[in-house]
């Protein structure tokens, strides 16, 4: 019980001091606005921390187990996979929202954020709104009832033009979650001319198998919570 104790409690200090490491290198390299954007969300968070936030609505789901895409990860995995400030940028679980703000704010792309905790959209808008941004939205919804909702929001006059590419932090959904996602992504994929798919840690098994994505490549990169595998999609045959 000891070496046990012992061993998180090390992985534990590994991971903050990787996480200073990590957030220490996004201001010497990245653009300096994106201090203005990291100042906005801690003092929102600063003193209740996004799980506390999640437990005080109550919500224990394991699909809402909160982990995230530190900026510097999230520009590479986007330089890696060909992202377009001319694409339209969706995070299914957005939790605080800050990939829809860095895409936003930062490159100068469209974004949309979806969540159900309602507390982290709420803030993910004043953020937004104190950033002065017209060009990032936030949707407290059910993921599937977003996606189900999506090919209608494209024929809006914000969205219905560039590429989709779609941002899946799926670490912690449940394999049902994963099936009814998949499902729900379907319909999508069979009227967009254009897609790009970004997951982390789970894989869309069913959609590869039925030809309608195509797995075209894998990368280790860093996370709160450790390094994470990244899998990138296209359109795949049955999806043209």
């Amino acid at each position: 019980m000891l070496l046990n104790f012992l061993k998180l409690a090390f992985l534990g200090y590994k991971n903050l001091l990787d996480n200073f490491a990590i957030s220490v290198l996004e201001t010497l390299i990245l653009p300096k606005r994106l201090i203005r954007l990291k100042w906005e969300i801690f003092k929102r968070y600063a003193l209740r921390p996004p799980r506390w936030m999640i437990r005080l609505e109550g919500i224990n789901s394991e699909d809402t187990a909160y982990g995230e895409t530190p900026f510097l990860t999230l520009q590479n995995i986007l330089s890696w996979a060909g992202y377009k400030p001319s694409d339209l940028f969706v995070d299914l679980g957005c939790g605080v929202g800050k990939p829809p703000l860095y895409v936003a704010y930062i490159l100068g792309g469209r974004a949309i954020g979806v969540d159900i905790v309602r507390i982290f959209i709420r803030k993910a808008r004043e953020i937004a709104r104190a950033l002065k941004l017209d060009n990032v939205w936030f949707y407290n919804e059910d993921m599937i009832d977003f996606l189900n909702d999506l090919s209608e929001l494209r024929r809006q006059e914000e969205f219905k033009t560039g590429d989709l590419f779609l941002y899946i932090p799926a670490t912690a959904f449940s394999e049902d979650l994963m099936t009814k996602l998949q499902k729900a992504m379907e319909s999508i994929l069979r009227v967009e001319s254009n897609l790009k798919v970004i997951t982390i840690t789970k894989r869309l098994k069913l959609l590869e198998e039925k030809k309608l994505l195509n797995l075209k490549a894998k990368a280790t990169l860093p996370f709160s919570w450790g390094n994470g595998t990244v899998w990138l999609y296209d359109k795949g045959k049955e999806g043209s």
